[in-house]
């Protein structure tokens, strides 16, 4: 608990959503690196590399936490989230995930990163590519 307190303001609110929001912040997480990259200049071509494999490194860090947290020996769904979108509509968002759905989540999160690094070299339209990638 002392070290809790001494943790910044902003760590523990990102923390807690980590913790108790894995699966939005897998889509959380891709959406706002793309949302930074969109307002860089493209003349700034480094740093758009770094925050686009910045982003999908945390998103990949992200899946392995759920892969740890994952039970295996339920086929249930797990971590299941329910946001209500439109009440007056009955219009829900739910998400979960199962055992070979944990697996594509684990080899998406992955290959984004892997795939920014194969491309690093790559002259164009950063900003844009980057975003896409992202997205």
């Amino acid at each position: 608990l002392k070290f809790w307190v001494q943790v910044p303001i902003m760590a523990r609110i990102f923390y807690i959503f980590i913790l108790f929001m894995l699966l939005s912040s897998l889509v959380v997480l891709p959406l706002l690196g793309a949302g930074v990259i969109s307002f860089l200049d493209e003349s700034r071509f480094m740093e758009i590399r770094k925050i686009g494999l910045l982003f999908s490194g945390l998103t990949f860090l992200v899946s392995l936490a759920l892969w740890v947290l994952f039970d295996s020996s339920t086929a249930d769904y797990q971590f299941v989230e329910e946001h209500v979108w439109l009440s007056s509509l009955n219009v829900n968002m739910v998400f979960g995930v199962d055992g070979i759905s944990m697996l594509f989540v684990l080899l998406t999160t992955l290959m984004t990163p892997i795939c920014l690094l194969a491309s690093w070299d790559i002259s164009g339209n950063f900003r844009s590519t980057k975003a896409g990638v992202k997205l």
